[in-house]
């Protein structure tokens, strides 16, 4: 019983601690690889370069193409300032959807409730109707709606360029040994 204890505060710590990890892992831009769009961030400026197909060559030289201009630009990775990439990712239909279908099911429940509550409070029994298809129809179509907004909306992930001071990865995680032992490894990669 307390072997099953142990392996279960073991694992719950490594849980926390790997999704701890998680949400601090950086995406980084791979090198030889063309990026359909994004935005380049240079530090110290409050306009980003807005670019289309963004490859890192040898992870040395950022070429882009400038969406303003349409020239072919570079830029050295090792002399340049360049604080993050955002490049597009596809777009937000997904959790529009979903926030427009709840908040429409949401607004058409409070007004059945509410329809059903002065039935009952003038005559003393429920109105009898099927509110189902009312609630269903409003909330296919706060889901369309927020799909449609949500198709027209971006959605970008941040990019960063390697550089000598983060290239190792930390991995923790649970060991269980023969004897009934348990404990923590952790595992860091240069």
């Amino acid at each position: 019983m307390k072997n099953i204890f142990k392996v279960l505060i073991l694992l719950l710590v490594c849980s926390v601690s790997q999704s701890a990890i998680a949400q601090n892992t950086k995406l980084f831009l791979e090198s030889n690889k063309t990026y359909v769009k994004g935005r380049i961030y240079i530090k110290k400026s409050l306009i980003p370069i807005i670019a289309k197909e963004l490859t890192l060559t040898n992870d040395t030289i950022l070429q882009y193409t400038d969406s303003e201009t349409g020239l072919v630009k570079s830029m050295p990775v090792s002399t340049s300032s360049i604080n993050y990439v955002k490049i597009k990712t596809g777009t937000k239909a997904g959790a529009f959807a979903l926030y427009g279908g709840l908040l429409m099911g949401l607004s058409a429940l409070y007004g059945v409730l509410s329809a059903e509550q002065q039935s009952l409070q003038m005559n003393d029994e429920t109105s009898g109707i099927n509110w189902v298809p009312f609630v269903g129809a409003f909330t296919a179509g706060g889901a369309l709606i927020g799909a449609l907004i949500g198709a027209a909306t971006p959605k970008y992930k941040n990019f960063y360029i390697r550089d000598n001071y983060t290239t190792y990865t930390f991995k923790i995680s649970a060991d269980y040994y023969r004897g009934g032992g348990l404990g923590i490894g952790m595992h860091v990669t240069f």
